[in-house]
């Protein structure tokens, strides 16, 4: 299976203890040799002390189509649950030397989902790389790059900032698609652009611009990881 090109992915279940979450597990491997969209993949999965591991042969299947296979093989098993189940897809890797590498992005990605609390249930290492960037970044440099983009915002009404960081925050996670971002939080598309215009006008920001979207992505990022990084230091495990 090594001959071409490949992805992991590590799939784990928070459980309350050890032969539990073992047998939660192989209940999990058990479900993706039995689903036949996953079979076709011809994908090893073995369980291992992180988690279960699967390693499936890439030939040509997008990291979006394989996550999707994947979650579908989670529905049911606690999906809407907290602590359900939750799996975290590698880059595409060329060679068998990279084997190694593709693990830790798995699991580098699965552990940081899981500290975020984000919401899907399958995340590719492409969504949180950037993390892994600005993980030593001073949390008062963040917190001045955050109020600097957002702080017009932020002096509003509570209630009105709140509804208008929910807004955009999920433009931002659509990769600014308004009918994607309407449908996530449930409200009528028209809603959702006069929103994003206000917003434009309030930040002084254009939406349509590449450097102004990563501004807003990069400040979202600090945004969790302050947050994250606030309930650890509360003594909670850090979710959003």
């Amino acid at each position: 299976m090594f001959e071409g090109a490949f992805r992991c992915a590590l799939t784990d279940v928070p459980a309350e203890d050890g032969e539990t979450r073992q047998a939660k597990l192989q209940l999990l491997k058990q479900e993706y040799l039995g689903r036949p969209a996953l079979v076709e993949l011809q994908g090893v999965h073995v369980l291992m002390e992180e988690g279960l591991l699967s390693v499936f042969p890439d030939d040509g299947l997008p990291s979006t189509a394989l996550a999707e296979l994947i979650a579908g093989s989670l529905i049911g098993l606690g999906t809407e649950d907290r602590d359900g189940p939750k799996a975290a897809v590698s880059s595409r890797k060329q060679k068998i030397g990279q084997l190694r590498e593709a693990f830790e992005e798995a699991k580098e990605t699965l552990r940081t989902a899981m500290r975020w609390g984000v919401r899907e249930q399958v995340v590719g290492y492409r969504t949180v790389e950037l993390t892994f960037l600005f993980e030593r970044v001073p949390k008062e440099r963040m917190e001045t790059y955050t109020n600097a983009i957002l702080g017009e915002l932020l002096a509003k009404e509570p209630e009105y900032a709140q509804e208008m960081l929910k807004t955009l925050e999920a433009y931002i996670e659509c990769d600014g698609q308004m009918n994607e971002t309407a449908k996530r939080l449930f409200i009528h598309r028209n809603t959702a652009t006069y929103r994003i215009e206000k917003l434009s006008e309030l930040l002084e920001i254009d939406l349509k611009k590449m450097n102004d979207l990563l501004r807003l992505k990069l400040v979202f990022l600090f945004r969790k990881m302050l947050h994250s990084d606030g309930e650890r230091k509360g003594g909670r495990q850090g979710v959003v």
